[in-house]
C-alpha cells in the first residue's frame, strides 16, 4: 500500500515557526514516525483536492479532519505503525465553545486508476464521531458530499468533503473525541488506522 505523505510539500499545511506547542502535541511530534499538519479554518476543500490527487497516484483511502472555525494542529504517523492521528485546537479549546468539523476523504487508489475512477463516481463514505460519554454519531454521504445519498455520478470526484458536524466543546472540554471515516464496503478503519482515525483533544 502506498503511504501518503501530507507534510511540508504543501505550504498551506507547513506548521509555522516559532510557535507555542501544547505539551501533549509536542510529545506526539517527538515520535520518530510522526510529522505534523497545520490546518487553517476552512481548509477541507483544498485538503480533499490533495487527497484526491494522492488517490489518483495510487494511495489508499485517507482522511483528514479540518475545522470551519478553528485551526487544527495534527500529528500523523507512518503507515503500519498502527497509530491514529492526534489533533489539537490551536490556542487551546478555550478559544471555541463549538467546533464545526468537516472530514476530507478520498477514494482508494491502491487497486489502480480504473477502479479509483469507478469508485469516484459511486462511493459512499461514513464519518463516525465517538464521544467520551459512550455516545456516537454517524454521517453517511456520497462523492459530492451529499448526506444520505447513494447517487452515482457520470463524472468522477476523487476527493470529497463531508457534511459539517458540530462538536460541543463545552461539554467535552479536556477530553478526547474520536473521529473515524472510511469508504462504505472497504476494510473500514482497521484497514488503515493511521489514515482513517483521528483523536481530537478538546
Amino acid at each position: 500500500m502506498t503511504q501518503i505523505q501530507l507534510d511540508s510539500r504543501y505550504a498551506l499545511f507547513a506548521a509555522p515557526a516559532p510557535r507555542q506547542l501544547d505539551k501533549m502535541y509536542a510529545d506526539y511530534l517527538n515520535d520518530e514516525d510522526a510529522w505534523d499538519m497545520h490546518l487553517p479554518p476552512r481548509s477541507s476543500s483544498y485538503m480533499a483536492a490533495e487527497l484526491g490527487q494522492e488517490a489518483i497516484d495510487g494511495t489508499a483511502a485517507y482522511t483528514v479532519v479540518c475545522a470551519e472555525n478553528a485551526t487544527l494542529e495534527t500529528v500523523a504517523f507512518k503507515y503500519e505503525t498502527g497509530k491514529p492521528m492526534r489533533a489539537f485546537i490551536e490556542g487551546g479549546s478555550d478559544t471555541v465553545d463549538r467546533l464545526d468539523i468537516n472530514v476530507a476523504v478520498a477514494v482508494s487508489g491502491h487497486d489502480g486508476l480504473d477502479k479509483a475512477t469507478e469508485w469516484a463516481k459511486s462511493n459512499q463514505y461514513i464519518v463516525r464521531v465517538s464521544y467520551p460519554d459512550g455516545t456516537s454519531e454517524d454521517v453517511q454521504f456520497d462523492t459530492r458530499g451529499v448526506k444520505d445519498s447513494s447517487k452515482t455520478y457520470s463524472t468522477p470526484k476523487y476527493g470529497t468533503v463531508s457534511p459539517t458536524i458540530s462538536i460541543d466543546v463545552q461539554k467535552y472540554r479536556g477530553q478526547d473525541v474520536t473521529i473515524e471515516s472510511w469508504p462504505v464496503g472497504s476494510a473500514g478503519v482497521w484497514g488503515y488506522v493511521e489514515g482513517r482515525r483521528t483523536i481530537l483533544h478538546l
